[in-house]
């Protein structure tokens, strides 16, 4: 059990190599003493590995014409081999029910990665239904935050901005910290988005107030990021504050 809390950690400061080994290390020990409670905890962290792992392979895929990523095999390959993992894992009633619980809020994360909203949004409706009734915060807010992504992905932005906002004071009130600088950063870089709409339509709903507000967030995750050693995403909201600048100086 702390070989897999040691790979949590160990992912946060982007050691994925590492990550993967303590995770390895724990499916071993598990079965060393024969214990599915402890080698299907495993196989959720191994699952969220592969989950960046993914996000990793799409960030470093190029572009197309229409700059659009094009989804490689390897990216879908590692969603598909987390999902198997983690299903496979949660299927044991045994494990204890936070377990259970996060790697549905896994599952859904999973889904949204395949653009496949429709599931994510109701596999993560029934997590934050089960995250309340039990007081899980953390998983509560994550499931906000998922449904804030989910609807900003449909451009259903009022909603969105609400699961964002209800994230981000959880998070807060908590001082679990790259809980809330990941939310600020999935939410800075959804406002940014929404610069592309038509001039009108931008004026109509605030936008420029939105992105002015975006990019603020975009900055505070850096800050905390940096604060935090939490490499990959100090890299991913870095990326997207260069994005934005060039996108400024397009305009200029």
């Amino acid at each position: 059990m702390c070989s897999v809390e040691l790979a949590k950690v160990q992912q946060d400061l982007g050691k994925l190599d590492d990550a993967r080994s303590s995770l390895l290390r724990a499916i071993s020990i598990g079965r060393a003493i024969k214990s599915l409670r402890c080698i299907r905890y495993a196989l959720v962290g191994l699952g969220n590995l592969r989950i960046t792992e993914a996000q990793l392979v799409r960030e470093n895929e190029p572009l197309s014409s229409k700059g659009q990523r094009r989804r490689g095999k390897s990216h879908t390959s590692l969603l598909l081999r987390a999902r198997a993992a983690i299903q496979r894992a949660i299927a044991l009633e045994e494990l204890e029910l936070e377990i259970i619980i996060d790697g549905r809020y896994l599952l859904a994360s999973i889904y949204f990665f395949l653009d496949d909203l429709e599931t994510a949004h109701t596999v993560t409706l029934q997590t934050l239904k089960e995250a309340r009734e039990y007081e899980i915060t953390r998983i509560t807010g994550r499931a906000y935050r998922l449904l804030g992504l989910i609807h900003a992905r449909q451009k259903r932005y009022e909603e969105a901005d609400s699961y964002f906002e209800q994230a981000i004071d959880i998070f807060r009130e908590r001082e679990l910290r790259l809980d809330y600088a990941r939310t600020l950063h999935y939410f800075g870089a959804a406002l940014q988005q929404r610069d592309n709409l038509p001039t009108a339509e931008r004026m109509a709903e605030g936008i420029e107030r939105a992105y002015a507000r975006g990019l603020d967030y975009l900055r505070e995750a850096r800050r905390i990021f940096v604060d935090c050693h939490a490499t990959i995403d100090m890299l991913w909201v870095e990326d997207e504050l260069t994005r934005v600048e060039k996108q400024n100086a397009g305009k200029q």
